[in-house]
């Protein structure tokens, strides 16, 4: 709509142009005669001409411009999603600006690809009654599908009869997968093979699919992975005022990074990078006004990092507090602040307590192969957040993440840190978040091993 405003705005004072008269007038009559010049100029822009049809086309023009920029502000939810291949074209995202001779990334001793616990493996509002969709993550081919019941199944996407990836002209039969193939039926409670339409024969034992443990809420579907085959271990947080209705969506943000899963949620125990590389007010510095604001307004951050204990060993727990200054001088009344939880190896929850109104951003970290993540942040806050602040809120982010992927894009894991004081409890995360690998971790290189 935006677009259309833009086009019709320039069309218009094309036409206008076109239609006025020429006041053209050289240096001379300028000199001789200003007077002249003045009336000329002032008989071209007379009521009449100010109110005639190509004026008009020009009013309305800018005003669909202002129409459309401000229906956008107020209406439509924040969204921007960008795959691997745009980062590595962005000389800012990639972090390939510097380079010469090549790319060269030499991973590190990483640790295990694919940790245990749940992961967001897309927004529940994708996958319709009837849909069956294909995914890759965690080394795994995968079809998602949602039976005519209403309930959401993941099973493996190739069928244990001959092949045939289900997600690729599969069709949903009650709660079943049918194979395009075929015509083979697979539960997706437990992955069993149903039906065979041209068989009296009694389904083989071994005709089923691995179904996997999945878990809708928070308007997202989930998946549990386990290296080891265990059953979950703890429920996903759960969000009551999202099930419910009460709270609502203003917005998401996608990206893939090629880092490890564990590179990116450390960073909410480095203290210390949050007042060197995110200081800079959350603006792009694409041109000199946004290079301004940077030096004019800086963020501070205060943070603390716990892991959780006991029946919360799966968590860890964050405070951050954000302030903002103008010329080194405090702004009253921007004291942000946020209550952070992680959630297992993937999931984080920021909670957003305002004057207009209390929000949640969900930011989910998934695997897609050993060093290729899936990363988004989705806003929801309740009714009486504009949905501009909302926006305002999850676009900040947004900026402040994209700072963090050309350094996870281009870094190695560094097995024993030169960790100093000032620089956050790193160690202290890294024991944590060792229990979500166990024995098995290590064998689990999915079908795309460790090279780019």
């Amino acid at each position: 709509m935006l677009r259309s405003g833009v086009v019709v705005a320039l069309c218009a004072l094309a036409l206008y142009a076109a239609t006025a008269p020429s006041i053209a007038v050289s240096s001379d009559t300028l000199g001789a005669n200003f007077e002249a010049f003045l009336t000329k100029t002032s008989d071209t822009f007379t009521a009449e001409r100010l109110l005639s049809l190509p004026a008009l086309l020009v009013y309305a023009g800018f005003a669909a411009v202002a129409l459309a920029w401000l229906y956008e502000v107020l209406f439509v939810p924040y969204e921007k999603v960008l795959t691997i291949e745009e980062i590595e074209k962005s000389d800012d995202l990639s972090g390939l600006a510097a380079n010469y001779g090549g790319r060269s990334r030499r991973p590190g001793d990483t640790p295990p690809p694919y940790p245990n616990g749940w992961f967001k493996v897309m927004d529940s509002r994708r996958l319709k009654v009837g849909d069956v969709l294909n995914m890759q993550f965690l080394g795994q081919h995968l079809v998602a599908f949602r039976g005519e019941g209403g309930t959401a199944y993941i099973v493996n996407a190739y069928c244990p009869h001959l092949g045939a990836n289900l997600g690729s002209g599969g069709k949903v039969k009650g709660e079943n997968v049918e194979c395009p193939f075929h015509g083979w039926q697979f539960s997706g409670k437990d992955g069993r093979c149903q039906h065979i339409p041209y068989s009296p024969s009694a389904v083989p034992e071994q005709a089923h699919s691995k179904a996997w443990h999945c878990s809708e809420t928070n308007g997202h579907l989930y998946l549990w992975f386990d290296a080891e085959g265990r059953e979950p271990m703890w429920e996903v947080l759960r969000t009551p005022e999202i099930d419910n209705g009460e709270w609502y969506f203003h917005g998401w943000s996608e990206h893939e990074v090629k880092a490890h899963c564990q590179e990116m949620p450390e960073n909410g125990a480095d203290v210390a990078h949050l007042n060197f590389l995110h200081t800079p007010l959350a603006v792009k510095d694409y041109d000199l006004f946004g290079r301004v604001l940077q030096r004019a307004f800086q963020h501070t951050w205060d943070a603390n990092w716990a892991p959780g204990k006991g029946e919360e060993a799966h968590m860890a727990f964050m405070t951050l507090v954000e302030k903002l200054y103008v010329f080194g001088i405090y702004v009253p009344g921007t004291t942000v602040k946020v209550d952070i939880i992680q959630q297992g190896p993937g999931l984080v929850f920021l909670r957003f307590n305002t004057t207009f109104g209390r929000a949640i951003v969900m930011e989910t970290v998934t695997p897609m192969q050993p060093l290729l993540q899936k990363a988004t942040h989705m806003i929801y806050a309740e009714w009486k957040m504009p949905r501009w602040l909302a926006k305002l809120i999850l676009r900040s982010l947004v900026v402040q993440f994209e700072r963090d992927v050309p350094i996870w894009n281009n870094k190695t894991f560094v097995t024993k840190p030169a960790v100093v004081k000032g620089d956050g409890p790193i160690p202290a995360f890294r024991r944590w978040y060792s229990r979500f690998y166990s024995e098995s971790s290590n064998k689990f290189r999915g079908n795309n091993g460790l090279d780019w």
